[in-house]
Formats: C-alpha cells, structure tokens, sequence
C-alpha cells in the first residue's frame, strides 16, 4: 500500500514536467548503476586482499585490508587514516542530514 502512495505522489509532483520526470528517472537510474559498480568493485577487491575466509569473519574489512599495506618497506600500517576517514566520512554522512 505504501509503494503505491509513494508512486502516486511522485507521478503527481512531476506530472506536469515530462522532460524533468524523464531526467530525475535517468540520473536515478546512473546513481544505482554507479553504487552497485563500486559496491561490486569493492567486494571483489576485498575478496582479493582478505579471501573468504577472513572476510566473512571481520567487522571491518577495509581496516583489514589496510594492515596489509607495505610499499618499499617505509609506508607501513596506514590502519589511522583509515580509521580517520571512516570517522570524517561518517561525520559528512551525519551533517548532509
């Protein structure tokens, strides 16, 4: 019941504009795509580093995965700008609404 009131309240505020209807159902349509890439990209990325295994068993698997970092053996252990930009996206995520 609450989809159809939700679908008649959309058709009524863009009924009157089909061209912005058909623009707002595009760039909704390239949002899901767009998320559902990097959600996808992400995991097999995650997949690749941890394995199955390990990632099916950690809370926090980019912060697992960022452990693994070592490049020429100067940068190691980049775990406290992980956990800094979980902290400063989160406080965005919080502030946009």
């Amino acid at each position: 019941m609450e989809f159809y009131t939700y679908l008649f309240f959309l058709f009524n505020l863009t009924k009157n504009s089909f061209a912005l209807q058909s623009k707002i159902l595009k760039t909704g349509v390239m949002a899901v795509l767009f998320a559902g890439m990097y959600f996808t990209l992400n995991m097999l990325l995650l997949i690749s580093v941890l394995g199955t295994d390990v990632l099916s068993r950690s809370a926090f698997p980019a912060l697992k995965a960022a452990s693994f970092i070592d490049i020429a053996g100067i940068i190691q252990r980049l775990d406290s700008f992980v956990i800094i930009l979980v902290v400063f996206l989160g406080f965005i995520k919080v502030a946009m609404f």
